[in-house]
């Protein structure tokens, strides 16, 4: 009995003294699930990018330190598919010598702890056998890839320790593209220690690459080093891949998720409202090679962008004359005077060009203004447009349409080959202009004026190349909507036909292609015969993206006041000579 109680009393007392240096134990010998194993992707973490190409390096590794555990054996690395099936082999890293762990006892030779990317893994005598085929050292499985369905091997890679770089972990070059998990067993001499796992996705020899971020102004703000409050800003970053990736894109603004999508449904760029909060603020967008899984991370894109109270636009004032609408195109279709809107075929799509951004332009686009009524008051004036944009391809940038089913003319504007085409249309034929050369290089932006002149029995067509829609020129001093008489210093770009009578009906302009063109409308008539001129030109093919980015899109309207020639006064009567 006594010897019981001293016995007793001996374990209590060695008891006691292991929890009094529990915590010197805890550092030495981590418990089970507290091993933190990670794996870095061409030397980024999986916990930040964990999409794995066929050539990239995998180096597994301890993130907590395991220096001095007595416990610590090997760490087993492979794959598991999503069906929790394991795919490719599992690779052994181990401090036990192999031969102990197969009983092949072959001439192993350990290799060093790894301290770069380029491990120099060195393994067993490839010609050596194995049991039953089932364990090779790493540099036999290398030069021989295993088929889908050949079952998995496990692999020996003899190391020193924990405490460094791991050799690297080599994705079977077979693997089909998808979802995986890349498992971790931290194993001990007798059994496992602990067990962890990351998400992961295989894209094999596909491309898939994502630029940095930028970002774009309207023209009002194009010189701004600031970003105004407020103010529509175009995100936009740059995606290549490959066939079999449909990439997707998250965007934030610091922690808050701000938009996301399909790069091909155009989610690579993001139209962004900039926050009334002053200060810097960080945008980020992660791409990923499919829409993904909870776990798996993309690669990070960012920029810092600085928001200002006090930048100001470049906005032209809005000078003298009936302004019919303005649309400044700043990520929206608003009118500046707050009419109605314009109305698209199709919803905007956005799109930068030379640092600025505006409304793109894509064959079968059309956005049409509110329509104008055509009467005896603009009868004696001129309808003055103004488009501003950057030519990318060939194809109708503008159009108008003035009068009824009874009797119309149709004006059309198009980009081909770096110069401007005018043509003006009636039932009676059509007018075609000299091309107007224009600086379509480097995405530059063309700011047009078209003049339509409205006579009782005529109609003339002036266009030019202009900054802005002013001034008008020789502008009336007595009403701000008059104008004296026009002269037109390039009458190569002057159009001018007669009509039978005055036009009635409306005035219909629209950005884009436009709805049935006046010619094919008329040859439905059975008493239409259509008179192509000598110098007709030919269709321009199909273009290859936006036909071009528009920024503004002004109409205005003004009354011409006819000069009035004064009768010379009459020659004074002679004064007789004898009065």
């Amino acid at each position: 009995m006594c010897h019981q109680k001293g016995l007793y009393a001996l374990i209590t007392a060695g008891a006691l003294s292991l929890l009094g240096a529990c915590n010197q134990f805890d550092t030495v010998l981590p418990s089970i699930g507290s091993y933190q194993v990670n794996a870095l992707v061409n030397n980024v973490s999986l916990d930040k990018y964990s999409v794995i190409a066929a050539n990239d390096t995998v180096l597994p590794y301890f993130s907590n330190s395991v220096a001095g555990d007595p416990d610590l054996a090997g760490l087993v690395v492979y794959l598991e598919d999503s069906a929790g099936n394991p795919a490719g082999n599992r690779v052994h890293y181990t401090t036990i010598p192999v031969e102990e762990l197969t009983g092949t006892g072959p001439d192993v030779q350990p290799a060093e702890p790894e301290s770069g990317a380029d491990a120099d893994v060195t393994g067993a005598d490839p010609n050596s056998e194995t049991d039953g085929g089932e364990t090779e050292t790493l540099e036999a499985a290398a030069d021989t890839p295993a088929a889908a369905d050949t079952p998995p091997k496990d692999l020996f890679i003899p190391v020193d320790g924990f405490t460094g770089r791991l050799p690297p972990f080599f994705v079977p070059p077979d693997l089909e593209v998808g979802y995986y998990t890349m498992v971790f067993e931290i194993q001990g001499r007798q059994d496992r220690l602990g067990r962890s796992s990351r998400q992961i996705y295989y894209i094999g020899n596909r491309k898939f690459e994502g630029g940095g971020i930028h970002y774009y102004l309207p023209e009002l703000y194009g010189s701004a080093h600031l970003v105004p409050q407020g103010v529509k800003v175009l995100l936009e970053t740059q995606v290549e891949y490959g066939e079999g990736l449909e990439p997707y894109i998250i965007w934030y603004n610091g922690s808050h998720r701000i938009g996301e999508g399909f790069v091909e449904n155009g989610a690579a760029q993001l139209l962004w409202d900039a926050p009334r909060q002053t200060g810097f603020h960080t945008i980020r967008a992660e791409l990923f090679p499919l829409m993904p899984l909870a776990a798996l991370k993309g690669q990070i894109g960012e920029l810092s962008l600085p928001v200002s109270a006090g930048t100001k636009n470049a906005s032209h004032s809005l000078q003298n004359g009936n302004f019919l609408y303005r649309y400044q195109l700043t990520g929206n279709l608003q009118d500046t005077g707050k009419r109605a809107d314009l109305r698209g075929t199709t919803p905007a799509v956005w799109r930068p060009a030379k640092q600025i951004y505006g409304l793109a332009l894509n064959a079968g686009d059309r956005y049409e203004a509110p329509p104008e009524v055509l009467n005896e008051k603009t009868a004696g004036g001129f309808f003055r447009f103004f488009i501003r944009f950057s030519p990318l391809n060939d194809g109708p940038v503008f159009g108008a349409r003035l009068g009824n089913a009874a009797q119309q003319a149709v004006l059309g504007l198009s980009a081909r080959e770096n110069a401007l085409h005018l043509e003006l249309e009636t039932r009676d034929g059509k007018l075609l202009s000299d091309p107007l050369e224009i600086n379509g290089t480097g995405g530059a932006f063309t700011g047009v004026v078209i003049d339509v002149m409205v006579r009782e029995t005529g109609l003339g067509v002036y266009l030019k190349t202009a900054d802005s829609p002013y001034p008008v020129p020789e502008s009336s001093p007595e009403k701000a909507a008059d104008v004296r008489l026009v002269s037109f210093p390039d009458p190569e770009m002057f159009l001018e036909l007669l009509l039978e009578a005055p036009l009635q009906g409306e005035l219909r302009s629209w950005l884009g292609e436009g709805e049935t063109d006046g010619r094919q409308k008329a040859e439905n008539s059975p008493d239409f015969a259509y008179a192509a001129p000598a110098e007709d030109p030919p269709a321009s093919p199909a273009a290859s993206g936006p036909i071009a980015v528009v920024d503004e899109f002004t109409a205005l309207f003004y009354t011409v006041i006819e000069p009035v020639e004064e009768e010379p006064p009459a020659p004074e009567e002679p004064v007789p000579a004898d009065s």
